[in-house]
């Protein structure tokens, strides 16, 4: 998949929809086509097929940033700029890194048996890497996008310690339970809606996003045979008893939302690029 390179021009994509979007951020239609794209782009690496199910998530996303880009003021673009070029390092160290390796793994784990550490540490690495972050980024977009004021180092105030997934959710549930932003039409809400159904990869299972998250990244589980025992903060003691079925469904159904947040933090990043200058950064090995 062809990614950001760092260049005298800063960080650039060297993809059509990526130059064609630049030309004109604000063109709701060219930055639809770069999200479409790299969603695509995402499906075909992990070997799967791309679809039409988040054209609306996808509308949605560059309606707010049309938006988010009216409402910003030189102190926010100089926070953003600080958090794009800088801060990542320490707070997001995969922002600027090809997703290819993560969306490859899926790839591999749908082919083999037995995998079940893997489809853990998998899981474990995509809700904190890809999903917390972006959640947190779509939330900031949306907040500005309605007019309120706050650098995105305030928002992410709210999880000091970056390892939440109940933060970002219940920010994101609050605002589209309260219409915000309110410029979105019902088809556009209906795509965001779709975000936080498909995230519930365990819901069936009882067993909601953070809890999942929070048991894989903290190690609170134990293999007994082929089967795992999950330590969950929302059960009672003893756990639950997740078998390797279970688990391969949860990682796979995690592909498509997956693909479709990377979409968008290569839009939001076209957005800055594009109405506030290259973002130069540094050497990222």
């Amino acid at each position: 998949m062809r990614w950001f390179e760092a260049g005298d021009k800063g960080m650039q994509m060297d993809i059509k929809e990526w130059n064609e979007a630049l030309k004109d951020v604000e063109d709701l239609d060219r930055m639809i086509a770069l999200g479409k794209k790299v969603y695509a782009n995402c499906m075909r690496a992990a070997g799967t097929k791309a679809d039409d199910r988040f054209d609306r998530t996808i509308m949605a996303f560059a309606h707010i940033l049309h938006h988010m880009l009216e409402e910003m003021d030189p102190e926010l673009w100089a926070d953003l700029r600080w958090n794009l070029e800088e801060q990542w390092r320490f707070t997001e160290p995969a922002l600027w890194e090809c997703p290819d390796p993560l969306l490859k793994a899926h790839s591999t784990l749908d082919k083999v048996e037995g995998t079940s550490l893997l489809e853990l540490q998998q899981i474990g690495h995509d809700l904190i890497q890809v999903v917390r972050p972006n959640l947190m980024r779509l939330v900031w977009a949306m907040t500005v996008s309605s007019g309120r004021r706050v650098e995105m180092h305030g928002l992410e105030g709210a999880d000091p310690n970056g390892v939440s997934l109940l933060v970002p959710l219940a920010l994101l549930d609050r605002l589209m339970a309260s219409g915000t932003p309110d410029f979105l039409d019902e088809e556009e809400a209906a795509g965001l809606w779709q975000i936080t159904m498909a995230l519930e990869v365990a819901s069936t299972d009882g067993i909601t996003l953070d809890e999942l998250s929070r048991c894989i990244n903290e190690r609170q589980y134990r293999f007994e045979g082929n089967k795992v025992r999950m330590e969950l903060y929302m059960h009672s003691s003893g756990g639950v008893v997740v078998t390797p079925k279970q688990l391969g469904r949860w990682r796979s159904s995690m592909v498509p939302v997956l693909s479709v947040l990377i979409a968008f933090k290569v839009m939001f990043l076209a957005s800055a690029t594009g109405e506030n200058g290259p973002l130069m950064v540094g050497p990222i090995g």
